[in-house]
């Protein structure tokens, strides 16, 4: 086509829209539009968003239980491992004390059984568990875990020398 020859078409500016057929889209589109809230997700918008915010809230309830359980477990766990440390210091500190030969002898002391800590006014010899009197063997055979002898003051002492490792031929040497 030579772009100089004129065009006799009787729409220069292309194809024209239909106002009608628009207008009647326009509306058919806004009917459809109304049965939008018929859809579930629509009518039923604010009770799921209300169950989904609800099984957050469950959740969150369930989260914090587990963490709550899971500190417990590991203060428990903290617990055991500082009784079990105790424990073999312990067993050493009666091993050695096993072989002592004399009364005067100093006792390598035991620690508290709950956490591992020197237990005060533990006897420094065999001699000094023979001077102590009733208050004293209560405080340091209950940080020993151990709940003190019924009876006089020689059974609690036995007692102790007994968890100390001593053995009875010092009593008396």
């Amino acid at each position: 086509m030579d772009p100089n020859a004129v065009t006799h078409d009787p729409n220069p500016f292309g194809p024209q829209p239909n106002l009608i057929v628009l207008a009647d889209s326009i509306q058919a589109t806004a009917n459809e539009a109304k049965n939008l809230q018929n859809l579930p997700v629509f009518r039923d918008g604010n009770a799921i968003i209300g169950a989904i915010q609800n099984l957050g809230q469950q959740f969150n309830t369930q989260f914090n239980t587990l963490n709550r359980r899971f500190d417990q477990f590991e203060i428990k766990l903290d617990g055991l491992q500082t009784q079990m440390r105790a424990s073999a210091i312990n067993n050493l500190a009666r091993i050695q004390n096993s072989h002592l030969s004399t009364s005067a002898s100093p006792i390598t002391p035991l620690v508290n059984i709950s956490t591992a800590a020197e237990v005060p006014g533990f006897p420094a010899t065999s001699r000094h568990i023979a001077r102590m009197e009733e208050p004293e063997l209560d405080a340091i055979l209950q940080a020993l875990g151990l709940a003190p002898a019924t009876g006089s003051v020689a059974a609690k002492r036995r007692q102790l020398r007994g968890l100390v490792g001593l053995a009875e031929r010092l009593e008396n040497a």
